[in-house]
């Protein structure tokens, strides 16, 4: 090869963030490029190889396995095939100086002798910006930019596949806002998205970590509470849930009061499929609707027939006017001045504001003081008290 194109060949490679090796099985060598060196910023070891990489640490204990099973595949395979040329790939993530462990693309061709893998070669690509893309791609699919919880799809499918497995009890929540139109025709679409907010937060305080949360439209959210023991924890957990939800907000002219009503269905006891499930947690939900709202009630096969009879207001349909309220964490400074400045009412937006961060960041009390020249302490112009619930993680006790 030319001093040209070795030249042009290592800026291919520089590019691609990739570098080649040879191992060589039976002496259990290996030789790799300068690139390699760039790649990692250390020299691997050249001898010992299985050995020596994974006593130097350099692979993710949660890949180190399944790259010692790759290895020994290799040493213990035999060829079946005529060509004795097979080609490899594999993804796991190695540490890097500078940066902790970086996702690795590993391409490889085996040479064998005598049905046995004799010699090694191939490439290595760092392939850590495209993995992070990828995860960033999947969690935009996956959860709801507003909220923070699954999308109603992947609601859907995480719900599915919950309730296939054999011999599992769970309730399947459908939970809709009461009154949610009126706080965006009263109050503004801005508090009616910081009330979407701070629903996504109860959620999160009162279900565990294992069970599902979705917001799956406007004011409507699924819950599924996994590995229930029984219906009566269940119905304390939405009460739970309606306590922290209920709330009156008082501005000039009149008041609004949110509250929530909850259907419930249990599987397998009302259907073994998501869509089943669902519909008769819908049937539930109407059937709250029509005796008043703000309560819960668990299926039963005679709320189809008053199901058919209740129309459901449109207001529990309300969309909500933000597409992304996440930006609240991300620039909360922008936020607040917007939301405040735009609110029809400051002191409400203000107290709602002050109620999210508690439950963002896990305390049960904020403030907003009134700074005064002189020697005084400073005053409360606003504060917030969110339950003791909120600083305990939620259980099925």
């Amino acid at each position: 090869m030319s001093e040209k194109w070795l030249q042009l060949y290592k800026t291919s490679m520089d590019l691609n963030r990739m570098a080649t090796f040879d191992w060589d099985i039976a002496a259990d060598t290996i030789e790799y490029d300068e690139m390699m060196t760039h790649l990692l910023q250390e020299d691997l070891p050249t001898s010992n190889v299985k050995e020596n990489l994974l006593r130097a640490r350099l692979i993710h204990p949660k890949d180190r396995q399944d790259f010692l099973n790759h290895v020994d595949k290799i040493l213990h395979m035999k060829s079946l095939r005529r060509d004795p040329l097979q080609d490899k790939i594999i993804d796991f993530r190695i540490y890097v100086k500078g940066a902790g462990f970086v996702w690795m693309h590993m391409s490889y061709r085996i040479r064998y002798e005598n049905g046995y893998a004799a010699q090694v070669t191939g490439f290595l690509q760092n392939v850590d910006l495209e993995r992070q893309e990828q995860a960033k791609m999947q969690r935009m699919v996956e959860h709801d930019p507003m909220t923070g919880l699954y999308t109603k799809t992947h609601t859907a499918y995480l719900v599915t596949q919950e309730i296939s497995v054999p011999e599992s009890v769970h309730a399947l929540l459908v939970i809709d806002l009461d009154n949610f139109k009126s706080v965006n025709d009263k109050l503004g679409h801005l508090i009616g998205d910081a009330v979407i907010v701070d629903m996504a937060l109860n959620l999160k305080m009162v279900f565990r970590p294992t069970d599902i949360l979705g917001h799956i439209g406007g004011d409507e959210f699924c819950v599924l509470m996994k590995n229930i023991p029984d219906h009566d924890i269940v119905i304390k957990k939405c009460t739970q849930l309606r306590d922290l939800l209920r709330k009156t907000y008082t501005y000039e002219g009149g008041e609004v009061t949110v509250s929530s009503s909850i259907g419930i269905a249990i599987s397998p006891e009302h259907g073994g499929e998501y869509k089943e499930l669902f519909t008769h947690a819908d049937a539930a939900l109407y059937e709250v609707k029509r005796r008043g709202k703000d309560s819960q009630v668990i299926y039963s096969p005679e709320f189809e027939t008053n199901k058919d009879k209740v129309e459901k207001k449109t207001e529990d349909k309300e969309e909500s006017g933000a597409k992304d309220f996440q930006s609240l964490l991300s620039n909360p400074m922008d936020y607040i001045f917007q939301l405040t400045f735009k609110s029809q009412d400051t002191s409400i937006a203000v107290r709602l504001l002050l109620e999210i961060f508690a439950k963002q960041f896990k305390v049960n009390r904020a403030y907003v003081f009134w700074h005064l020249d002189g020697p005084y302490w400073p005053q409360p112009l606003f504060d917030c008290v969110v339950g003791e619930g909120n600083t305990a993680a939620a259980t099925h006790d």
